[in-house]
């Protein structure tokens, strides 16, 4: 079964204690085993206090949404593998969602583009 770690202080850190097993919310099916005992929980704080937040207010939100698109990019490089981790029942709902998702940022980049042409026809 999936043993998962936690990204604490810029690496990677395994629980120590006695590992929870985490289960599909739709089949109850065990999915992954995880621990978080013997995480320093105050550094990851400290770190996203004094390092993560920072950053993230240096960025601006071009570069943000450039972040978030590579990390998107990334899940969907791994989609075959990722999706394969999943019961039928939950695959035929994240691959609806996906397809709504796709379809409302379309929508939603036609809509800005109609508001546009409106603005400028406007002035």
């Amino acid at each position: 079964m999936l043993e998962l770690a936690s990204y604490v202080g810029a690496r990677w850190v395994a629980g120590t204690g006695a590992a929870h097993t985490l289960l599909n919310p739709t089949t109850e099916e065990p999915l992954a085993r995880a621990s978080s005992e013997g995480i320093d929980l105050d550094a990851a704080l400290r770190h996203a206090r004094t390092v993560g937040g920072p950053a993230l207010r240096a960025m601006s939100f071009a570069e943000r949404g450039a972040m978030l698109k590579a990390i998107a990019e990334a899940m969907q490089g791994e989609r075959e593998a990722l999706l394969a981790r999943l019961d039928e029942q939950t695959r035929r709902e994240v691959m609806a969602l996906l397809a709504y998702a796709e379809d409302d940022a379309g929508g939603q980049h036609e809509q800005r583009a109609a508001e546009k042409r409106a603005r400028q026809q406007r002035h």
